[in-house]
């Protein structure tokens, strides 16, 4: 009995022991996660900012191209 006793108390604390590092392992996974998460979170607001820069710019040149577009035309007719 006192064998059999030895026996589960040995395989539980394996048991255990495993799954502690397998939640520490799981921790550390959601730690790096996260922080590459925060990273790529910051490179898009990036990006979304610079798509908004360029956004902006490529309306000013179409005003741009069109005040040449109808100053072509007032050149033309005159």
């Amino acid at each position: 009995m006192r064998n059999i006793n030895t026996l589960v108390l040995g395989i539980l604390t394996v048991l255990i022991t495993w799954f502690g590092n397998t939640v520490m392992e799981l921790k550390d996974s959601v730690k790096d996660l996260s922080s590459e998460i925060k990273v790529l979170q910051t490179k898009n607001d990036n990006l979304k900012e610079k798509n908004d820069d360029l956004k902006y710019k490529v309306e000013q040149w179409e005003k741009k191209l069109e005040d040449i577009r109808e100053t072509a035309k007032r050149n033309r007719l005159q």
